[in-house]
């Protein structure tokens, strides 16, 4: 994991807000793939904020994918928001970017 990213969870009645910050690494995708699979029961959306991140690595989005893709709750609970929600939400195609 890249030594300067971070996630920073707040939690809610029924939302998870989620901020990513540093370089998203291979590493990194995998720990919030960790955290997303062991909150989603828990909370109705999962808002992902990115506009602290540095950079995404071509390596993450793949790791996020293959980690996530088989799950249906990814597409129906993960909210991506900020400059790099595009980037990671198109790794996610049946997720909603946050409004």
């Amino acid at each position: 994991m890249a030594a300067n990213f971070r996630i920073r969870k707040t939690r809610r009645t029924n939302r998870l807000d989620v901020t990513l910050s540093g370089h998203f690494d291979g590493s990194s995708a995998a720990h919030l793939a960790n955290v997303l699979a062991r909150n989603h029961h828990r909370y109705g959306i999962i808002h992902i904020d990115t506009d602290a991140l540095v950079a995404v690595s071509g390596f993450a989005r793949q790791v996020l994918r293959a980690r996530l893709m088989g799950h249906a709750w990814a597409g129906h609970r993960c909210r991506f928001s900020g400059r790099w929600a595009q980037t990671l939400q198109e790794q996610l195609p049946t997720a909603r970017s946050a409004a």
